[in-house]
């Protein structure tokens, strides 16, 4: 068997080994809540134009309405009764979409490692549990657009810009979430437009080419948005508005679930009045993710010369994000692993293979924990020491945030002086 096809076949035992995991998790684990399967029934008996309503607490935007509108055809016409099948079906979209992380994993690690290198690392993503236990124990669907999100990310690196904006504004219809991301987006838009001097005269033409550059911006950007619209109006566009901005400021809690900084200094399950040093914690989120959107474009300006740094970027804006902003889930830490894998076969490092470890172990514990107490299944014996579990996670969440920023920095500070030297 020729070195080609050896790879070839031990990748696809990798993917199909961790799809039939999951399959079979699935299959095995009753999602808790069943609200997809809820979703899915409602749209095939409402249709769409009266799928939004009062009675439907914060639902997703139409793209992924649209999937559990299949899916629940799906259940109906086959009549389908076996309740682990009905739930297999109900979760097949963020199981397919988890073995498409993966091969996309592969797709970049192929490129820029060697082929061992390039497996044991899609097999460690294919196989990372707080990915499976999410998607397939749980059932949740962050992998779907954690998917785009990702597809973004390495369509920038790549300088495929039209096909950057698809994936984002693909992302915003699954989940409104991806929003969190729009910096990157924004980062790449601008280096476009205005690219960086390179020595060779490319400033002094940059009013020359600007028109060039940014008309093909706007026309995607304006026919990215016109598609959205064109998808969300068999909902109602008012509706399904209103529906998407009550997601963004609704959240009741400072924290629903993550184990972050508010949970850490006792204002987790707190209402957004709750104060923290005398100011709204709702306030305090709000002024959080300002300054981490401001934390991105200084690392932007940072990386500056580094054409890979896109996944990076994203990862500084979800993980912090995360930590400090209010609102958060327990699951909203997975989109950062993906990111952190890619920043790390862009550019290995140890210390970015140690931070998606450590995150990937933390993520993994929150959504365990979270799903166990909630289940009150095999955790009722750890009820007494709850407290102390969503501490020791919150502060190591806390901790490993802190360190990652501060290395982010730190790698930027010596890019520059390196490129200083070099000229």
């Amino acid at each position: 068997m020729s070195k080609n096809k050896r790879t070839n076949t031990i990748l696809i035992i990798i993917l199909g080994a961790g799809l039939l995991l999951r399959l079979i998790l699935g299959y095995s684990y009753p999602p808790y809540p069943e609200t997809m399967k809820d979703w899915a029934q409602r749209i095939v008996e409402t249709g769409f134009a009266h799928f939004y309503g009062p009675e439907v607490q914060w639902p997703y935007p139409p793209l992924y309405l649209y999937i559990l509108w299949v899916l629940g055809l799906i259940l109906k016409v086959f009549n389908i009764s076996d309740p682990g099948l009905r739930e297999l079906i109900i979760e097949l979209p963020p199981i397919i979409c988890d073995i498409a992380g993966a091969c996309l994993i592969w797709h970049v690690a192929s490129k820029r490692l060697d082929d061992k290198k390039a497996l044991i690392f899609t097999a460690a993503y294919t196989f990372n549990p707080a990915l499976i236990h999410n998607s397939s124990m749980w059932g949740q669907t962050d992998a779907v657009f954690t998917l785009a999100v990702a597809l973004m990310c390495v369509f920038l690196c790549e300088k495929k810009l039209p096909q950057a904006f698809i994936c984002f504004g693909a992302g915003l219809m699954l989940k409104q979430q991806t929003l969190t991301f729009a910096p990157v987006l924004m980062v790449a838009v601008f280096e476009q437009v205005f690219p960086a001097d390179h020595g060779d005269g490319s400033a002094v033409e940059k009013h020359r080419f600007f028109n060039r550059r940014t008309v093909p911006v706007i026309g995607w950007g304006m026919a990215v948005i016109a598609a959205m619209l064109l998808i969300s109006l068999p909902f109602g566009l008012g509706e399904m508005l209103k529906q998407y901005l009550s997601v963004q400021s609704g959240m009741p809690y400072v924290s629903v679930g993550a184990y972050n900084f508010w949970m850490l200094v006792n204002r987790g399950w707190c209402s957004m009045d709750t104060t923290f040093i005398g100011i709204p914690c709702g306030t305090w989120g709000k002024l959080a993710i300002i300054g981490i959107t401001l934390l991105c474009f200084i690392l932007a300006f940072l990386y500056r010369k580094d054409e890979k740094k896109y996944p990076l970027l994203g990862a500084s804006l979800i993980l912090p994000v995360f930590c400090f902003a209010t609102g958060m889930h327990e699951r909203y830490m997975l989109s950062g692993l993906i990111l952190l894998a890619l920043a790390y076969i862009y550019k290995p490092s140890k210390s970015l293979l140690a931070f998606y470890i450590c995150f990937s172990l933390l993520q993994l514990a929150n959504t365990v924990f979270v799903y166990g107490f909630a289940l009150q299944d095999g955790f009722s014996a750890l009820a007494g020491i709850q407290e102390r579990i969503e501490k020791l996670f919150s502060f190591g969440d806390f901790a490993a945030t802190v360190c990652f920023v501060i290395c982010l920095f730190i790698g930027g500070l010596r890019e520059n002086k390196t490129e200083k030297r070099q000229q």
